[in-house]
């Protein structure tokens, strides 16, 4: 994340007014990595004839990156939050079998 700074005196301003002549702050990052047994967690379930999805609420890009770190087939489609809200429930069940990851997703 990045972070800017301004000092203002008028506090109503417009989103791009409060946005312009910022000051560079600094960057601050993350990690949130997956647990070490989660491919090995993957694979038994494969073994077992379980095919493994994962739902998040990561970006699509993030989420494939994790899967791929985990063995979970990245390749396959992915849908988001808003694809699965406006599927009706015929249309998830045509779909599913093709996804491996669904990411921006929400409680």
């Amino acid at each position: 994340m990045a972070f800017a700074e301004r000092k203002i005196e008028d506090f109503a301003l417009s989103q791009n007014q409060a946005e312009s002549d910022l000051t560079f702050v600094g960057l601050v990052a993350f990690s949130d990595p997956p647990r070490p047994d989660v491919p090995q967690a993957i694979a038994a379930c494969r073994t077992a004839g379980i095919r493994p999805l994962m739902i998040t609420g990561d970006h699509p890009l993030n989420a494939k990156a994790i899967a791929a770190q985990i063995g979970l087939d990245g390749e396959r489609r992915l849908l988001t939050g808003a694809e699965l809200d406006a599927m009706s429930e015929e249309a998830l069940k045509r779909n599913l079998p093709d996804v491996s990851i669904c990411a921006r997703t929400t409680p």
